[in-house]
């Protein structure tokens, strides 16, 4: 593709990209990026095979072999996985856990009267990132105490949550929508939201999103 064609398309997609309310300088950081991952990925073949320090899972590689949903997921981790790793090189006590594990951790103290204790151990972090809530349906116990934890946080400590569940659909998930709703409020207060959209790449080519909604994955910070 000659150069002229390769910028027409560069700039088209900058108007495009603007018009949903990203701005050229936004764009073009994200474009440094994804030059800079494949130049990376380049050297890192032969003659060169240098190694760049790129993580396993940020890598050229490791990126274009995906898409749709599962890419924004992907990009969802990341995003939440550096806001954590940026945090904690400025020594600020920081902590990441699998949604699905911390709720086996609640529902498991539940069942030994040591919810508060649990509740104490997570607050203790000053930044508490929880990520793919929505995945699997949560235990009421389990749902009650991260409805605990989270109250406890509230304006106190900043958490960020992933999930690909809009929050009409946390009812399901957690099993009560008055739990739910007192999650919902609490979070949505003070928090940004970044939404990441797109359809499942193993789907593309089904037509079974045409009278349904599309699951959103989400970033959360409050």
């Amino acid at each position: 593709m000659a150069e002229s064609n390769i910028s027409q398309k560069i700039w088209s997609m900058a108007s495009v990209l603007l018009d949903d309310g990203v701005s050229n300088s936004d764009y073009l950081e994200q474009l440094t990026y994804l030059i800079f991952l494949k130049m990376a990925d380049e050297y890192s073949k032969p003659p060169y095979k240098r190694d760049l320090g790129i993580p396993d899972d940020c890598t050229w590689d490791s990126l274009s072999s995906l898409s749709g949903a599962e890419l924004a997921d992907k990009y969802k981790y990341i995003l939440a996985t550096a806001i954590g790793i940026e945090a904690a090189s400025q020594r600020i006590s920081t902590y990441f856990i699998n949604f699905a594990k911390l709720m086996e951790k609640f529902k498991q103290a539940a069942k030994e009267n040591r919810v508060e204790q649990v509740v104490k151990h997570y607050l203790k972090y000053t930044v508490l990132i929880i990520d793919e809530i929505g995945y699997l349906p949560v235990d009421k116990a389990a749902a009650y105490g991260f409805f605990q934890l989270i109250a406890a946080r509230y304006e106190f400590r900043p958490t960020i949550l992933t999930t690909n569940q809009t929050f009409s659909k946390w009812a399901d998930v957690f099993g009560d929508a008055v739990i739910a709703n007192a999650i919902i409020d609490r979070l949505v207060h003070h928090c940004e939201i970044i939404k990441i959209a797109g359809h499942s790449y193993r789907v593309k080519d089904r037509k079974i999103f045409e009278d349904e909604p599309e699951n959103v994955p989400q970033i959360l910070s409050y």
